[in-house]
């Protein structure tokens, strides 16, 4: 994917699977996001811990506004709550999108670091990352 270098929004969002949803469906999030994040130059990465969704998310400003929109009102996820929409966003923290799997306490981490500040919320999901089985 070649990316583009215009300004970006740097989106950080937690959310949980929407209660009557099995947790199957996680698969077909996953290859609906890799297909259409490829082909809108939306790069980050997607965590999901069996319940709950944090995913970070870089583009072009109103692609990346116009997805969290569609996130928010997606019947699979509940309980959408953005911790971080930063304009202006640059360089890109991520270079393509990826998807892994966290343990149930990381979540927690990034909630109580959202306590401090956007940006701390987005160092311990950059963190987070490190600790993670991810695929693209």
């Amino acid at each position: 994917m070649s990316l583009s270098t215009s300004p970006l929004r740097r989106l950080l969002y937690v959310s949980d699977l929407a209660p009557a949803m099995p947790s199957t469906v996680v698969g077909q999030i996953l290859r609906q996001s890799r297909e259409r994040n490829r082909r809108l130059q939306l790069s980050g990465a997607l965590l999901f811990d069996g319940e709950r969704f944090c995913q970070l998310l870089e583009g072009e400003p109103e692609t990346a506004q116009a997805l969290m929109r569609r996130i928010a009102q997606d019947a699979r996820h509940c309980h959408v709550h953005l911790l971080l929409d930063k304009l202006g966003a640059a360089p890109r923290l991520m270079t393509q999108w990826c998807c892994g799997y966290a343990d149930h306490e990381a979540f927690d981490a990034i909630r109580i670091a959202a306590v401090a500040g956007p940006e701390h919320c987005t160092s311990e999901f950059l963190r987070l990352l490190s600790r993670c089985d991810l695929s693209s």
